[in-house]
């Protein structure tokens, strides 16, 4: 337990007034967890309460696992929430494997519950040993530094208390805590990759190579984790410094990504990709595929999560595929565009100022008397006469001018005055309905580009 104690310091696991669920299964892991946060829990000013899923995969022997937890929880006067799932009939749903789907179930479940009861941690029982077979299970799939850096003490709201025990010195205070729980006898089946880790591998190991390898191994893992901190506020500042907002993603320029150490950018889009793909695995094929574009500035990747990746105009993207934007609206004082969460204002006023934004057109009200005004997106073959420039431009060769990606065009608000241009909202104005200094009634328009722009 003092171990238990000195890690939910040292990571700042909780805090005075948390109510913590702990996912209990009724095996020696879980219990030891929930009895050492019940006999801290005076000391932390912390409450305790328990989750079991019954996953419906082991029979009989399931509905024992689960009567011992309710027994448990009942002798310990612990709130204990039940779910019953059957995860085999998940799993072939979704074609997802019977581990990733009982995980999901098991999430699943404790989110709901936190949701309803305002838990402000989650508390699973991942211990010292398991964070050793994880590594080991990605060093044999292949890796970055962040994956060296094994399961974290915590991922947000979700803690490990038990991170820096052993299974041995779990099994040890269950003893002289005379502590009973529960066996899943099929951990010990080796067709499963972890077990055979588990009972196969690292016993060879410590047999034939180094007796203290847990130990050992534990500790570089420990370093490789620190290291995955320092990089990931490193990729983070980078992240900050380079980004610019696109609707469902991020721009990058291509020129300023590339003056900086190749492996920092492939970290940076390593987590950018995570946050975008969800559950979906991001490897280093990914991060390859990317980076090769970058340094050829051309091309595109389809990346998980219905994400690409793309150059454009010496620009790198990374975004969510987006449906085509079609949408029309005749003129009111204010005009939402719910396709793109925009919003254009229109306000007479009695001057304008010297210095001029390109979020706002002032326009000669009795150029517009009695005509139509209507915003909508581009159409084919559209036209105008730029402000400042002479002549007559395709609306199209002047997105390319200014260097607007393909995919954000349908989302520029087009202002037409009797289906002739008057604004391409944000970039220029038509010369022809543009106040002057003479103008005596002026219009303002103004952009307003919302969270989705």
């Amino acid at each position: 337990m003092t171990n238990v104690k000195e890690t939910l310091k040292r990571h700042h696991l909780v805090l005075s007034g948390d109510r913590i669920l702990v996912g209990l299964s009724g095996g020696a892991d879980s219990v030891c967890l929930i009895d050492c946060l019940l006999a801290l829990s005076d000391e932390l000013n912390i409450s305790v309460s328990a989750a079991h899923v019954n996953h419906g995969l082991r029979g009989q022997d399931a509905d024992e696992d689960e009567a011992f937890v309710r027994k448990f929880c009942q002798e310990r006067k612990v709130s204990l929430f039940v779910h019953r799932a059957d995860v085999r009939a998940l799993a072939k749903d979704m074609k997802t494997g019977l581990e990733e789907t009982g995980r999901n179930v098991r999430y699943a479940f404790f989110r709901e519950l936190q949701e309803k009861y305002g838990f402000h941690k989650i508390a699973t029982a991942h211990h010292a040993d398991d964070n050793v077979e994880t590594v080991l299970m990605r060093l044999m799939r292949g890796t970055g530094p962040l994956g060296l850096g094994g399961i974290l003490h915590c991922n947000g709201d979700v803690i490990r208390p038990l991170l820096d025990v052993s299974r041995q010195d779990i099994e040890a205070y269950c003893r002289a805590r005379n502590l009973s729980y529960r066996t899943d006898f099929s951990n010990y089946e080796t067709n499963y990759t972890r077990n055979r880790i588990r009972h196969e591998l690292i016993p060879y190991i410590e047999e034939q190579f180094s007796p203290s390898f847990r130990q050992s191994f534990q500790g570089q893992i420990g370093l490789y984790a620190a290291c995955g901190a320092y990089i990931k506020d490193e990729a983070e500042k980078l992240f900050q410094a380079e980004k610019h907002f696109i609707p469902e993603g991020f721009g990058f320029s291509c020129r300023s990504l590339l003056s900086h150490a190749e492996f920092l950018v492939g970290m940076m889009l390593y987590r950018l990709m995570q946050q975008f793909a969800g559950r979906q695995e991001i490897s280093s094929r990914h991060v390859n595929a990317v980076m090769e574009i970058l340094h050829k500035q051309q091309g595109a990747v389809s990346l998980p999560g219905k994400v690409v990746a793309e150059i454009c105009h010496g620009n790198l993207y990374i975004r969510r595929i987006l449906p085509v934007c079609s949408y029309s609206y005749e003129w009111n004082p204010e005009v939402f565009i719910s396709e793109t969460g925009q919003t254009v204002t229109f306000v007479e006023v009695q001057e304008m100022p010297e210095r001029q934004r390109n979020d706002i057109i002032y326009l000669d009200m009795q150029k517009l008397a009695g005509k139509k005004l209507v915003i909508r997106s581009r159409k084919e073959g559209d036209a105008f006469y730029p402000l400042g420039m002479e002549g007559r431009k395709k609306l199209q060769d002047f997105f390319v001018d200014q260097k607007l990606p393909y995919f954000l065009r349908d989302r520029v608000p087009i202002l037409t005055v009797d289906n002739e241009i008057a604004w391409v909202a944000g970039y220029r104005g038509d010369r022809r309905f543009t106040a002057t200094k003479e103008t005596s009634t002026i219009l303002c328009v103004t952009l307003h580009k919302g969270e989705q722009f």
